[in-house]
C-alpha cells in the first residue's frame, strides 16, 4: 500500500513537471504583417494557468549565452505592434534595441487579453476587452512574463549570462517585481515609477496639488478625502473587474494600491537602475525617492538618475510627448551592457560636486 501511495506522488510530481516544461515551450507564429527580414518573430507558449501568452524575440536564431533584455510595457492593452496605413509599427521598443545592436537579446510580451495589432487611444482599461481586464493583476501578469522568459530561453536552448527587466510607468512596477519573483533577473531599470504602492503616488499628487488627482474640483482637503474615498471602495471589492475607478478595474487597483513588502528585496541579487523627472505629474516623484531611499538603506547597488524638468516621458516644458524617452531608454540598456552613457541628473552614487 505504502508502495502504491509512493509510486501515485511520484507519477503526480512527474506529471507536474512534464506539464511544466510542455508550458513552455515556444511555438514560432507566422504573422503575414511581419515582413520577411523584420527584426522581430512571434511565438506562442502557455504558462502555468493554461493561458496562451504571445511574445516576441530579436535575433531568434542566436544559439548562445548573449543577455536578455525583458522590456515590460506601462498600463493599458496596447499590443506591442500596431498597424496603420498598411504598415507595422513599433511602440517604442526600437529605444532598446536600437542601443543593444546584436549584443543583447530583446523579448518582448503581449499581456494577456491584448490581440495583436490591438490599438486603444488612452493609457487605461476603458477601451480594454473583458478579458484583458478579467486578467491582468499583478500575481498573473507576473506568471505571463516567467513563462515568457522560459520559453525564449527554451528556444535560444541557452541561458543567457545576465537579464535585464526594463520597464517605463507601470512596466518600471513589474519590472522591480519580477527581479524579486524571479532569481534570473540580474538587472532591474525602472523608469518613471517603482513597486511602491499607488496609494503613495496618490496622496502625493493630493498634497502637492499636482498630477490627475490634483485635477478634480476642489484643494487639497477635497483631494485627499477623494483619494481616501477610491483606496476605500478598492478595498471594500477587490475583486471587482467591472466596476472602475480612474479608468481601471477595481481588480487592478487593488493590486496597485497594495503595500510593498522591501523585505522581499533580500530574494533577489540584481541591480538596480532607477530614473524619475523631478517634474512628472503622472508618477510621483516622491515614491521614487522613497523606494531609492530604501534600496541604499539595505545596500544594494543602486544608479539614481533624478533629472530636474521632465515629465513622465522625460519631456521638457515645451517638448512632444516622449521626447526624452529614447534617451533614457537607451542609457538603462547600455548600464546593462557595461558601454558608457550620460549620467546628467544622476543623484546616486554622489558625484563629486563641481567647482565654481
Amino acid at each position: 500500500m505504502l508502495k502504491t501511495r509512493l509510486l501515485g506522488v511520484v507519477l503526480v510530481v512527474f506529471a507536474a513537471v512534464c506539464a511544466a516544461a510542455i508550458h513552455a515551450k515556444p511555438v514560432p507564429l507566422e504573422v503575414p504583417q511581419f515582413p520577411s527580414d523584420y527584426a522581430y518573430r512571434a511565438f506562442e507558449t502557455q504558462d502555468s494557468l493554461g493561458r496562451t501568452v504571445r511574445f516576441y524575440l530579436t535575433q531568434s536564431t542566436a544559439k548562445d549565452d548573449r543577455p536578455l533584455i525583458v522590456m515590460l510595457q506601462g498600463s493599458g492593452c496596447l499590443s506591442w505592434f500596431v498597424r496603420r496605413d498598411g504598415a507595422t509599427l513599433q511602440i517604442g521598443q526600437q529605444n532598446a534595441r536600437r542601443p543593444a545592436e546584436e549584443r543583447a537579446q530583446l523579448l518582448l510580451v503581449d499581456k494577456p487579453g491584448v490581440a495583436l495589432f490591438d490599438w486603444p487611444k488612452g493609457g487605461d482599461a476603458r477601451e480594454c476587452s473583458v478579458r484583458f481586464q478579467q486578467e491582468h493583476t499583478g500575481e498573473r501578469w507576473l506568471t505571463a512574463i516567467k513563462a515568457a522568459i522560459d520559453a525564449a530561453i527554451e528556444w535560444r536552448g541557452k541561458s543567457p549570462r545576465a537579464v535585464l527587466a526594463l520597464g517605463h510607468s507601470e512596466g518600471a512596477v513589474f519590472a522591480g517585481r519580477l527581479a524579486v519573483a524571479d532569481p534570473r533577473v540580474t538587472h532591474v531599470a525602472m523608469l518613471s515609477a517603482t513597486p511602491v504602492s499607488q496609494a503613495h503616488d496618490f496622496f502625493a499628487m493630493a498634497f502637492s496639488g499636482r498630477g490627475y488627482i490634483a485635477q478634480a474640483p476642489g484643494g487639497r482637503a477635497a483631494h485627499l478625502r477623494n483619494v481616501h474615498t477610491v483606496i476605500t471602495q478598492v478595498q471594500h471589492d477587490p475583486s471587482n473587474a467591472t466596476a472602475t475607478q480612474l479608468g481601471h478595474p477595481f481588480r487592478y487597483w487593488a493590486d496597485k494600491i497594495a503595500p510593498f513588502d522591501f523585505s522581499s528585496l533580500q530574494r533577489t541579487q540584481a541591480k538596480f537602475f532607477l530614473a524619475h523627472g523631478d517634474a512628472d505629474d503622472n508618477s510621483a516623484v516622491a515614491s521614487a525617492d522613497f523606494f531609492a531611499v530604501e534600496l541604499i538603506t539595505r545596500q544594494r547597488d543602486l544608479l539614481w538618475l533624478r533629472p530636474e524638468g521632465l515629465d513622465h516621458s522625460f519631456a521638457a516644458k515645451g517638448e512632444r510627448n516622449g521626447a526624452g524617452m529614447g534617451d533614457y531608454v537607451g542609457r538603462a540598456v547600455k548600464w546593462f551592457l557595461g558601454a558608457e552613457f550620460e549620467r546628467s541628473g544622476q543623484v546616486w552614487p554622489a558625484l563629486a560636486e563641481e567647482k565654481p
